[in-house]
């Protein structure tokens, strides 16, 4: 039994380490491999190592926007959909967080009112347990069988399914294991359709069609989604007027295919003392932009540097 904690909620209390602290420690102290945690043996690679490196040189040391930096939600979105076929908006679904822990637990605190019950199936990343009670949330656990890893489906509870594919039944209230037998009766399959639901909404079909038929409007969505790039233009305070109305056409060029372009003032050595004169540049280009673009991003400073996104009207 763990010793109070007079300054933690009573919810907390039984919450110590994480087990990958334990077995970290356990393997320090034993000299023995540890496949608790990642701990990688070589160096990544040195382009990242240099990106890196680059970025701190060029300014990008300071607070973020609060969804992240977009060019990261663009390729978080990118990757979702070339590895995964899931098409999310970077602008709208897409959330930068320090590592899945910080995810986890936003999501659970967003999500869970106080007193409601959240189902984990065990076993389950310690992370879960913690989220779930600072939310406030009553965690129930649910254990995966070996050797298929399954759980006990019965339950005094009755699920809502649409039986509109197995003669002779119509769509109503349905225990889950009689809902079971009908689907497989059929050659069909029982799909949760609706799983937050009260009570959840399942539906006898043929999954192939099914997943077929979600493909086919995925793709036509595909079809008619405009791909929206960023584009980057930096300046200097002092830019001269040659450089500056060729970077101006540019980003009018930009605007005119329907991209959205970012621009960065960078201020070098004493610079910084004049800074009026980025904010003049600033409102120069925003004038100048004003035919074929709005203020997307607001210009804020971001180390040395001013940072405005421009997208088309």
């Amino acid at each position: 039994m763990m010793a109070k904690n007079p300054y933690l909620a009573e919810r907390l209390q039984d919450f110590g380490t994480t087990i990958f602290a334990e077995m970290s420690a356990l393997a320090a102290r034993t000299d023995s491999i540890n496949l608790g945690q990642g701990f990688p043996d070589t160096d990544g690679p040195n382009q990242v190592a240099e990106a890196a490196i680059k970025a701190i040189r060029d300014g990008h040391n300071q607070y973020p926007p609060g969804l992240g930096i977009e060019s990261l939600r663009v390729a978080v979105s990118e990757h979702q959909e070339r590895f995964y076929g899931i098409e999310v908006d970077p602008e709208t679904q897409v959330l930068i967080t320090a590592g899945a822990s910080e995810a986890l637990a936003a999501s659970l605190i967003a999500l869970v009112e106080p007193g409601q019950e959240v189902i984990t199936f065990e076993p389950y990343f310690d992370v879960y347990a913690a989220a779930i009670a600072m939310a406030g949330g009553k965690r129930r656990v649910v254990t995966l069988k070996t050797p298929d890893y399954s759980f006990n489906q019965t339950s005094p509870s009755t699920g809502l399914f649409d039986a509109d594919h197995a003669p002779g039944h119509a769509a109503g209230m349905e225990g889950m294991e009689k809902a079971i037998n009908l689907a497989k009766n059929e050659g069909l399959d029982l799909i949760e359709i609706s799983p937050n639901a009260h009570p959840p909404v399942c539906k006898i079909i043929d999954i192939g069609k099914y997943k077929y038929d979600l493909q086919k409007k995925a793709n036509k969505a595909k079809k008619k989604q405009k791909i929206v790039n960023l584009k980057e233009i930096k300046l200097r305070p002092v830019t001269e007027i040659h450089d500056y109305n060729f970077k101006i056409k540019n980003a009018q060029k930009f605007l005119e295919k329907g991209d959205k372009v970012k621009f960065t003032v960078k201020f070098k050595g004493r610079e910084m003392q004049h800074t009026h004169l980025g904010n003049k540049l600033i409102e120069r280009i925003i004038n100048d932009t004003s035919a074929l673009g709005k203020v997307e991003v607001s210009p804020k400073f971001e180390g040395r540097q001013i940072i405005m996104i421009i997208q088309p009207l």
